[in-house]
Formats: C-alpha cells, structure tokens, sequence
C-alpha cells in the first residue's frame, strides 16, 4: 500500500506538472564561448518605405515615380548601433518599371557628425539592369565600403545615371539596407 502511494503521488505530481507546462529537467545546450574564440558575425536587414526618402518626386500608391532623370531621393539615418563598422553596407533597390535599355542608379553616401559641414561625395554606380516586359519588378543593389560611413549619421542620396538609356518613368518600390552586425 505505500508503494501505491509513492506511485500515485508522483502520478498526480507528473499531472499537474503537465498541466502547468513546466518541468524540472529540460533538455538545453548552453554555450559558453571562451575568451579567444571570435563572435559569429551575422547580418541584419533595415526595409525603407518610399515615404521615408526625401525628394521632390511625386508619390504613388506603389511608391516614388522616377523619370528619366537625376532627381535625388534621400534615405536619412543614424548609424546603425549593432554595425560591426568595419563591413561594406548593401543598398538595394526595388524598382518596378517597363521599356527597353539599361536602367542605372548610382549612389552618394554620405556620413557626418554633430557640426559637421555639409560636403558632395562621388557616387557608387549600382548594377544596371534591363526590363524584359512592362510592370516588371526588377532590383538593383550597390556595396558601400565601411570607409565611406565611419560617423554617426548616414545620407544616402539615390539617384538614376545620366548613363541610363531606359527613358521610361519607374517607381521605386522599396529601399533595404543590410549590414554586418558585430
């Protein structure tokens, strides 16, 4: 009989733990990295709506119409806290569009600190593309050297190439920028 016991007081015990959802044991890995081993490196994406460039293009439903023509839109930010520092900056570009030729962007990244003067920089040329048929999604991305953003504020100024032979107006969809966190 007072085995009975036992057995039914760790019965109702292993009921009510169920019912609780928690338990004594759990079956989990911890890993404790050791002083010299290095952090893995992973990479984090930040999307940018349309409405969050500053331009003097007109918005759309579907985003910013973009003419054959060098009109700036300017994607302002704060340098990301978790950035390693030390990796390129990937901009892509989501732009839906049609008609024939190359479509090129390029962009200016600049960075600048609390007083800074504001200064021009050369542009990055992303990678063109061509539209195969009309309302045609297409990206295009362009690497930002760690170099060109070491300060605490980032613009990045995007804008078609004099160089692009598509002389349909696109829209661009989306902006993301992904980067190395450290």
């Amino acid at each position: 009989m007072k085995n009975f016991n036992i057995y039914s007081t760790l019965l109702i015990v292993s009921f009510l733990l169920a019912i609780c959802n928690t338990s004594f044991a759990q079956n989990k890995v911890v890993v404790i990295p050791l002083g010299d081993e290095p952090a893995t490196a992973t990479s984090k994406t930040l999307h940018f709506p349309p409405a969050s460039l500053s331009t003097s293009l007109d918005l759309e439903t579907t985003g910013i119409r973009v003419p054959d023509e060098l009109t700036p839109m300017t994607l302002s930010l704060k340098q990301p806290a978790d950035w390693d520092g030390v990796s390129d900056i990937e901009l892509e570009i989501l732009i839906l569009g049609g008609g024939s030729g190359n479509v090129e962007f390029f962009v200016r990244p600049r960075d600048f600190n609390d007083g800074d003067v504001h200064l021009d920089t050369t542009g990055i040329s992303a990678n063109p593309t061509t539209f195969t048929e009309n309302l045609q999604y297409r990206e295009v991305s362009v690497s930002i050297p760690a170099a060109e953003l070491p300060k605490d504020w980032w613009q990045l100024v995007i804008q078609r190439d004099s160089s692009d032979t598509n002389t349909v107006s696109l829209v661009l969809v989306a902006v993301a920028l992904t980067y190395t966190t450290s």
